[in-house]
């Protein structure tokens, strides 16, 4: 019988998590799931321990592959998946037991559907209620996207995010939806871009059934030795992504918006972080060479309401590096 759900799970190190996220999953025995466990070159016991749950439980397709990054996981699992509809789950997450009773209720008139989420250990009292979206799906949810912002302030979801949303694999296959594979950040954005801009019918249903779980030594608090490669060709994918979906002149202040935050990551994560180990000199030739890329530039030129990202930027036109220290090192700038 074809599987309702084909659950990709992208599994890297992860070997103290990946257990529970899989428990969380297929902990009822008639639900009628395939979970596609994409190994990607992990060097602990992660697949060991997801060839234990094979032995157990058949609905489990094990994918081995050499460390290519999330983004070729995923695209791996897709080819693989024969389910009605397409979930992505990190393996440190876990997913809440009514998971598939809210699929469930997904009519197949839907190309996606959004459902909420735990954030942490935090619980939610006021519920937004159901919401749908018929045709120009993209010049509503795409702006959103871009600013990471919910549904409604109190709709507990993200747009950005891969998870916590059912795609049917019909629509993902014939529009050609996937991740990129070049890129290393902000590949969840990119790929609903793709997706929200050629979707016809999407609902948000407020149900929670994701549960992420930040943990110590996530990649959210890390030093990025390449961050600022890795941002400008995001920042190039993206550009061209919102032209491709017709959305680039009216989302143009949301892109700059998103460049600057780019710049502010890459000071963050790499420049200014407190594990790197760049000295005075090597702090200002990284700053020339952020300056030298004119998707950097040219938003510099855009004017900005947050005034405490302004003076970090004004700091990083003239390369005080001196300040620039200070500020990433005692200021809340995340």
């Amino acid at each position: 019988m074809k599987p309702l759900i084909s659950i990709i799970v992208p599994i890297y190190n992860t070997e103290e998590y990946i257990g529970r996220c899989l428990e969380s999953i297929l902990y009822n025995k008639e639900f009628n799931v395939e979970v596609i466990c994409v190994n990607d070159g992990s060097k602990d016991a992660s697949g060991d321990i997801c060839c234990r749950f094979r032995d157990n439980d058949d609905r489990i397709k094990i994918i081995n592959q050499m460390n290519q990054g999330v983004s070729v996981a995923r695209n791996n699992g897709m080819k693989h998946a024969s389910g009605e509809w397409v979930m992505f789950v990190d393996s440190d997450d876990v997913l809440i037991k009514n998971y598939y009773f809210a699929v469930e209720s997904l009519s197949t008139e839907y190309d996606i559907g959004i459902f909420d989420a735990i954030w942490g250990r935090k619980q939610y009292g006021e519920r937004e209620r159901e919401v749908e979206w018929n045709g120009n799906v993209g010049e509503t949810l795409i702006p959103k996207i871009i600013r990471s912002e919910s549904i409604s302030p109190i709709a507990h979801t993200s747009l950005r995010s891969a998870c916590i949303k059912a795609y049917k694999l019909e629509f993902l296959q014939n529009n050609d939806v996937t991740f990129p594979e070049d890129i290393k950040i902000g590949e969840d954005m990119l790929f609903n871009i793709s997706a929200f801009s050629r979707a016809d019918r999407v609902k948000y249903f407020p149900v929670d059934i994701y549960q992420e779980i930040d943990r110590e030594g996530s990649a959210t608090h890390s030093f990025i030795f390449d961050m600022i490669e890795n941002d400008i060709l995001f920042q190039r994918e993206l550009k061209k992504r919102l032209i491709e979906a017709k959305c680039f002149e009216t989302c143009k202040i949301e892109y700059n918006g998103e460049v600057k935050s780019g710049i502010l990551r890459c000071l963050r994560k790499q420049v200014f972080n407190t594990n790197g180990q760049y000295n005075y000199k090597e702090k200002r030739k990284l700053l020339q060479k952020m300056q030298k890329e004119t998707v950097y530039r040219e938003a510099l030129y855009v004017k900005d309401k947050n005034i405490k990202r302004n003076i970090i930027l004004w700091l990083y036109s003239h390369r005080f590096v001196f300040f620039l220290h200070i500020a990433f090192r005692y200021f809340d700038l995340q």
